[in-house]
């Protein structure tokens, strides 16, 4: 049963990165991810001095406030001070996550925080938090219920706007003739990475998170062209990847999170060397009809 738990945990997390990570990649704001997770930290650290406690709320809460702090200081530096968006995102995620380390160590007598815990999370902890009813029955892991909510929540929002996100990622500016938002639309898309990225980093902590963004949705645009089918195959491979890092960790007595992000590099490579391969063969085919 707990084995169980841990892959649907890990398929969630995949599944809702994935469906980010499509518009991520498409946009070329994946350090933006990058960005979020190394900025999460000092919000975690606020959370537990707050609280006094492991409390999920105030982590939760926290957490996501720092990220959507730092998702505004990165549009404000690009927009407002016509600083380059590399160089605004290097800025403030390395300014937050430093503030995040500072705090830790200031505080380390009185929060109950294990800093590689945060960056690296163990997804394998993930049945140990139990969620009882009033009755005492047994539901089911909280985190379990947590990211299943937030995989709702990303896939409600991609189904209802998808018009807009659609056109926003593709050329903002269109968007913005016909009376749209183009920035309002971003930044509701970088809340929902935020989120996503809060509610992951228990399990495979802030920074290996970031690669299940990137990896799925990268292999599956080399392979696909229209969005729906680049977001269906993004996932596909995310889930992929907790398949095979679950076996290959529990064979080797390894990290799972790490696992799982290192199937992913390998399942991306994996594509782009057989994609490459098709085209030669492709070219050589061709070359030897016209000769």
């Amino acid at each position: 049963m707990f084995a169980l738990e841990i892959i649907l945990g890990g398929i969630l997390i995949a599944s809702t990165s994935a469906l980010l990570g499509s518009f991520m990649v498409l946009k070329k704001s994946t350090m933006l991810v990058d960005a979020i997770s190394h900025s999460i930290l000092p919000g975690i650290v606020l959370g537990y001095l707050l609280a006094g406690d492991r409390n999920l709320v105030t982590i939760v809460l926290g957490a996501s406030a720092a990220g959507l702090v730092a998702v505004s200081g990165v549009n404000l530096l690009r927009n407002k001070l016509a600083i380059s968006a590399d160089s605004a995102i290097g800025i403030v995620y390395s300014v937050m996550f430093a503030l995040g380390t500072i705090m830790l160590s200031m505080f380390a007598g009185s929060v109950d925080l294990d800093q590689d815990c945060v960056l690296f999370g163990e997804l394998a902890f993930l049945p140990l938090n139990r969620l009882y009813l009033p009755n005492g029955v047994d539901i089911g892991p909280v985190d379990l219920w947590i990211l299943g909510g937030n995989f709702l929540l990303v896939l409600a929002f991609i189904l209802r706007f998808y018009n807009p996100l659609l056109v926003s990622t593709f050329d903002g500016d269109y968007l913005q003739t016909l009376g749209g938002k183009p920035k309002a639309w971003s930044f509701g898309l970088l809340t929902l990475v935020t989120f996503t990225v809060v509610t992951s980093f228990q399990s495979v902590g802030s920074i290996l998170v970031v690669s299940l963004f990137v990896a799925p949705a990268s292999a599956a645009l080399l392979l696909f062209q229209s969005l729906p089918k680049v977001m269906l195959g993004s996932v596909g491979f995310g889930i992929l990847s907790v398949l095979l890092g679950y076996a290959v960790a529990y064979q080797l007595n390894i990290s799972l999170a790490g696992a799982i992000s290192t199937m992913a590099g390998i399942i991306f490579f994996a594509v782009l060397f057989a994609k490459n391969y098709t085209n030669l063969l492709n070219t050589k085919y061709l070359i030897s009809q016209n000769a």
